[in-house]
């Protein structure tokens, strides 16, 4: 699982270190976090803060454009072509002549709907926004069961 917590805790021992595992004693460490650990632990929280803040500037179908995104670059390459790659760079002895021209066929076509995927999603991404900051969010969901437009 990785909750905020979680997550800003590991980002910081990862790039700060950490005294207790690095030989420190408990005494040496203290339970309130020094300077640099507080700057850190701030920054990354007005981070977060910001990229919410421009996620509900523009209208509501922005975090929709953002999961398409994901899932054009994420989902289909790990479905279309990654597979067929990582195949055939564990068993290249295994790939013969018919064999290399259907995995690049499937890896040409994955890529080809992937590339699809992320210009789509990116239009939708650029329709939708507000700009940085750019207004509140209005909630006109293209896609709501709720909306009176929904068919």
């Amino acid at each position: 699982y990785l909750t905020n917590a979680v997550l800003v805790l590991n980002i910081e021992q990862g790039l700060l270190g950490d005294e207790l595992r690095d030989g420190g004693t408990k005494a040496e460490t203290s339970t309130f976090p020094r300077p640099r650990r507080f700057a850190f632990r701030v920054t990354f929280l007005a981070l977060q803060t910001a990229v919410g803040l421009i996620l509900i500037s523009g209208s509501g179908d922005v975090i929709l454009g953002l999961q398409s995104l994901s899932g054009a670059v994420g989902m289909t390459a790990l479905t279309y072509f990654l597979p067929f790659v990582m195949y055939w760079l564990v068993f290249p002895e295994e790939m013969d002549a018919r064999k290399k021209f259907w995995f690049a066929l499937n890896v040409a076509l994955g890529v080809v709907i992937m590339i699809g995927g992320i210009l789509s999603s990116a239009a939708d991404l650029l329709e939708n926004a507000g700009g940085v900051f750019g207004g509140y969010c209005h909630l006109t969901y293209r896609y709501s069961p709720s909306s009176p437009d929904d068919p």
